[in-house]
Parts: structure tokens; sequence; C-alpha cells
């Protein structure tokens, strides 16, 4: 072999253990700063829904083997046409609810803040902290929607006490800095994965927004996860739902009108006093 070609097979040779040194160096980067976090164990089945799914039939939901319900509340200040009857329906049906904000980066955080705030209202048991869904820019710069999220967040917990839950996914998340998660819980949305990849903020996860399936009464929706038992998810929700509640009042109407009509009826029959 001429001493030319010697040289080159050598630097050839050193190119390709150089390039594998170096690609070898990124894989571990990249392994290092990822951060795939299967369930820690039991998990509950949920699904979220907006106006998109149409009607539901809440009176078969609860039988379909879901724990929980999260519907859209809106996107940025429009409110999503579904939500009164879903918000309603799923507390009716005794079934954990949570509600979600789409946030538009180009419109104000507050006024969004505050269409969540009137359109939720008091959360009571059963209900799971704010969400806020972040994963549109709208054109607008890291700096400003980084500023809207933490202005929303503030606003909403302020007002509620319960800090919120943030709705993203990792590449979403890290591409817009990776800002501090701050407390707020993540709901990460990560399709067709055997476990979700984390945005580095997060070292774990509450809710998993895994795929779309069919669901009794509901048709194709959105399939997600919580992370943990059914007790877990109860204490996450501030308590077991209370659907109960509005049931015994509606009843008890109904009681009492039937008592006023009765007691109107054998008034109405008894003999005039003499």
């Amino acid at each position: 072999m001429s001493p030319r070609l010697s040289i080159g097979a050598a630097m050839d040779g050193h190119l390709r253990r150089t390039g594998w040194a170096i690609a070898a160096l990124f894989l571990s980067a990249v392994a290092a700063n990822a951060a795939i976090v299967p369930p820690k164990g039991a998990t509950i089945q949920g699904v979220d829904i907006s106006s998109s799914d149409g009607p539901i039939d809440w009176s078969t939901v609860s039988t379909s083997g879901v724990g929980f319900v999260i519907t859209r509340l809106g996107f940025g200040t429009t409110v999503d046409s579904q939500f009164a009857n879903n918000w309603q329906g799923i507390h009716a049906d005794g079934l954990v609810r949570g509600a979600y904000q789409v946030f538009a980066p180009n419109l104000s955080a507050l006024d969004q803040a505050n269409v969540f705030l009137a359109q939720a209202g008091t959360l009571g048991h059963g209900d799971l902290a704010p969400i806020l869904d972040v994963e549109t820019t709208n054109g607008q710069s890291n700096a400003t929607i980084i500023a809207g999220i933490d202005l929303w967040v503030a606003t909403v917990e302020s007002a509620t006490g319960r800090t919120p839950i943030i709705l993203t996914g990792r590449n979403f998340w890290n591409g817009i800095g990776s800002p501090s998660a701050d407390g707020t819980d993540l709901w990460i949305g990560a399709f067709s994965v055997a476990a979700p990849n984390l945005p580095t903020a997060w070292s774990d996860w509450r809710l998993w927004l895994y795929g779309t399936g069919s669901r009794l009464g509901l048709g194709n929706v959105d399939l997600d996860q919580f992370n943990g038992s059914a007790a877990d998810l109860q204490a996450f929700a501030g308590g077991a739902p209370e659907p109960a509640t509005w049931a015994m009042m509606l009843l008890g109407v109904g009681m009492v009108g039937g008592v006023r009509r009765v007691a109107r009826r054998e008034s109405n029959r008894a003999p005039a006093a003499r």
C-alpha cells in the first residue's frame, strides 16, 4: 500500500472514530436531557372533549369506563359552545371533571383568565384545578408567551386557591425556552408512545393525553390517563364529586310540589266547615 493510501486509510479510520465519538456524546446529552416517565403504577382512564365532539349522551358516559372528563372551556376569550352543557353533564354523571382553556398569546392573558373564572364558576369537590392549554405561539415572542402564562396562572390561582395545570408537549415547551413550572402540575401531550417524554421543566406528570379512541356515549375522543389510583384522583380533585346533592335538591323540589298538590287536593275534597 502506498504511503498516501496508508495515510488516507488512517485518516478515514480516525474520522470514523471521531464521528462515532461525537455521535455518542450527542446521544448521551440527549439521553441526559430526556425525561421519559412511565406511570407510577395504577392509572385512571379519562377523556377530554370539546364542541368538536358534538352533544354528549351523558346518561351512558359513567358506564363507559372513564373516571374523569375534561372539557374545553374555550379558545382565548371565545367560549366553547358546548362548555356549559358538558360542565353540568359531567358533574351530574358523578365524574371528576376539569376545564381547559386554549391559551392565545396574542390576546390579553388577563382577559382570558377572567373568561375562565366567569365560566367555570366556583370550583368544588370533584373539580380539577384550572387548566391552561399551551401549544401555539400566534406569532408572539417567547418572552411575551411566558409573561402571559405567568399572568394567567397567577390570576387564576389567586381567585380559586388552586394551582393550575399546564397542558403542553415537550417540544413546544422546550421550544419557548423551557420556562419554570412554578409549582404547576403537568398534563403532557404525547401520542403513540409507551411513556411520555417530559419537558425539562417537570420531572413528573399528573395527566397524559396519549391517543384517541371510541368511548360509549362519547364517540371518538381524546384519551387520557391520570397518574394514580381512584383515591389519588379524588384527592387531586379536592374530594369526591357530589352530583347527588343536585339530585336531592331536584327530588326535594318535586317532593315539596307533590306534597303541596296532595294537600291542595285533600283540602278541596274536605267538607266545608259547619
